[in-house]
């Protein structure tokens, strides 16, 4: 049976809180540490630091700190490298930096440190389920950071986004978002969004319509040829907020296999009274009912609210919702449903 260090240089699936690994990581940490203190006249002990560091060393080499690896054994550098300030190397698999070369301030390097077959990568979930891991999907809420350059959307997808949501609170080069106007509403997406939406199905990224304008959400529905998703919307049949989706939109939604996760703001789940726990189970059940079973999940937003003092805070008071939810009528199918599977689903069908 392979190490998890192995698994890691064969760019397998692995586990990087692996006690050698960890060691191994320490290590690197103290020594760095200590080369980043050291002054530009101490150069042999710059050198004796790299030698143990590095897992080949070639001469005349200069690293001005601060300098940061994972490993350092990974690190290949030949004679007359010259790296400037801050760069950083993420060295879970060998990074080599041949004869004469020059490094500009801030470089960062990546080395692989997942599957490089993305078959493969879908396994990541079942991984850290299995390993009990936390994974990370990394995301952007604003489509405008493309700027109408279809060029950064292959930057963000070289950069592991997966991710973006269409619209935030104001009209960019994608579209529009909801809004209290019911003709700004209607508007979809603009020319470039909806090359956008296209190119996002072919690069296998999740097309997230929460913000988004009702028109925009029905062009995404029509364009896209996978599932899309509203990452944190409720009902608006319960709150008649625009930034929540109409029974129609649910039901289309959950018929194209994509979800809707729950938002825990509590002027999305009630408009006339103090919002209760209570209120983000009845959401939940009424996007069921709606949008069936498999379409239910979990959006919280608690990055974009301050949450008041009797108000859920954050994910170690998730229990109550738990309790809310099996009060109104949620059963324990569904509620592994709305917890992880629907969202591994959705990833597994897409990514």
């Amino acid at each position: 049976m392979k190490t998890e260090k192995e698994k890691m240089l064969s760019n397998e699936l692995y586990n990087h809180k692996d006690a050698e690994l960890t060691k191994e990581r320490n290590h690197a940490y103290e020594l760095t540490l200590r080369y980043n203190q050291t002054k530009d006249d101490e150069t042999e002990l710059r050198t004796s630091i790299l030698q143990q560091l590095a897992g080949k060393l070639g001469n005349n080499v200069v690293i001005k700190p601060p300098f940061q690896c994972d490993y350092g054994y990974n690190l290949i550098l030949g004679d007359n490298v010259f790296m400037n300030y801050g760069c950083s190397i993420l060295d879970c698999n060998v990074v080599e930096i041949g004869n004469n070369v020059l490094m500009a301030p801030n470089v960062q390097i990546y080395a692989a440190y997942h599957p490089t077959d993305h078959t493969l990568r879908l396994k990541d979930l079942e991984y850290a389920e299995r390993e009990e891991l936390n994974l990370a999907l990394l995301t952007v809420e604003e489509g405008g950071v493309l700027n109408g350059n279809r060029n950064r959307l292959e930057e963000l997808y070289q950069r592991g986004v997966r991710l973006i949501t269409l619209t935030w609170n104001y009209e960019n080069c994608i579209g529009y978002p909801n809004s209290r106007n019911a003709q700004e509403m209607q508007k979809g997406l603009k020319s470039f969004g909806k090359q956008v939406v296209e190119e996002m199905n072919e690069r296998e990224m999740l097309v997230d319509v929460s913000h988004l304008s009702d028109g925009g959400f029905w062009d995404c529905i029509r364009l896209s040829k996978k599932p899309i998703i509203a990452s944190h919307s409720n009902a608006r049949a319960l709150c008649a907020h625009p930034r929540n989706l109409s029974d129609e939109m649910l039901c289309a939604l959950g018929e194209c296999g994509g979800v809707v996760g729950l938002n825990f703001y509590p002027q999305f789940l009630q408009s006339d009274r103090s919002a209760e726990v209570l209120d983000i189970a009845k959401h939940g059940m009424h996007i069921l009912q709606k949008a069936g079973e498999d379409s239910v999940a979990l959006g919280t937003d608690f990055d974009g609210f301050e949450a008041g003092k009797n108000w859920i805070r954050g994910i170690e008071e998730i229990e109550c919702v738990w309790d809310a939810l099996k009060k109104a009528g949620m059963t324990e199918r569904q509620l592994d449903k709305l917890s992880y599977q629907n969202v591994k689903r959705v990833l597994g069908e897409v990514l």
